[in-house]
């Protein structure tokens, strides 16, 4: 038998004594799926793929590379575009669209989450390469 509540917004149900929730009743929550920490790259693009779980008001994530904000994001899946050679801390953060009580929009959450990486085209290999050994 199968009852139902409804407590404020948020609805949950009761099947045998489990409780099954929205996905809005859970708090907002960030990973980052891939890439792994450490990773290298041979191209200036690195592709990443998040676990993000929106919540009652996060509604999408910006995206910091070395600490400067790079752009804002909806997606799961976002590919950040040509980084320089060289190793990179990409942050994402949890954000809001939603005025909060002093008209602030595109509010940060404080749910982060972060990941460095290091490009290495083949490019600056073949620079490096090309270049005399001093010894």
């Amino acid at each position: 038998m199968m009852k139902c509540r409804v407590w404020s917004i948020l609805a949950a149900c009761v099947w045998g004594g489990v409780s099954v929730g929205s996905a809005w009743a859970e708090s907002a929550s960030l990973s980052i799926v891939s890439p792994q920490d450490g990773a290298v790259f041979e191209a200036a693009d690195v592709p990443i793929e998040t676990r993000f779980v929106k919540g009652p008001s996060g509604d999408h994530l910006h995206v910091y590379v070395d600490g400067a904000f790079y752009k804002s994001a909806k997606r799961e899946s976002l590919t950040v575009w040509d980084l320089r050679d060289g190793e990179h801390l990409i942050e994402l953060r949890a954000a809001s669209r939603e005025k909060d009580e002093k008209g602030v929009e595109h509010k940060e959450l404080g749910i982060n989450a972060r990941v460095k990486v290091t490009v290495a085209t083949k490019q600056a290999k073949r620079a490096l390469s090309s270049k005399p050994v001093v010894r």
